[in-house]
């Protein structure tokens, strides 16, 4: 997570998905005076918790209004276009 932080944003909050929660991670945010925003892991074999649940809800809900709408409008300023190709089944 470090290489991907930008020292000249002056936000403090983290906003990602569970792939970068981490001890390593939430200690790396809390030293730099970073508020952690990561959704958190399900438990495994178990269901997840409904506080759990209705804070990750929460943390998307942000998410997609206020972050991932900018990687869309990025996307569209540069005309990209992103095609999924269907492979052929292995047999």
């Amino acid at each position: 997570m470090r290489g991907l932080l930008d020292k000249t944003n002056t936000a403090s909050g983290i906003w990602a998905d569970t792939a970068y929660r981490s001890a390593a991670n939430e200690e790396f945010l809390a030293k730099n005076g970073l508020v952690s925003h990561v959704h958190r892991k399900k438990p495994k074999g178990r269901a997840m918790p409904e506080a759990m649940r209705r804070t990750n809800a929460a943390k998307s809900k942000i998410r997609s209004s206020r972050v991932e709408h900018v990687f869309a409008e990025q996307k569209d300023r540069m005309d990209l276009f992103i095609e999924r190709l269907e492979l052929p089944e292995r047999r």
